[in-house]
């Protein structure tokens, strides 16, 4: 789930920025074929990424990043 969810950010954020702090809360497990579509977010310096299963909307898990000035 946090690979997915990191995919997310965009190379420019990553560059300029290191990551400081990562939370994950898992909600649900992702099933054989399960399509994942991720949300995010952002406040200030933090990211957050809804993981959701596309068919059927299930929330599969948040994960929240947290980013410092590089």
């Amino acid at each position: 789930y946090v690979n997915w969810a990191q995919e997310e950010v965009a190379p420019e954020w990553r560059t300029s920025r290191h990551l400081a702090a990562l939370e994950v809360q898992y909600r649900a497990e992702a099933k054989r074929g399960d399509v994942i579509v991720a949300r995010t977010q952002q406040s200030m310096d933090t990211l957050t990424h809804g993981l959701f299963a596309q068919t059927s909307g299930r929330e599969l898990a948040v994960v929240r990043s947290t980013w410092v000035d590089a």
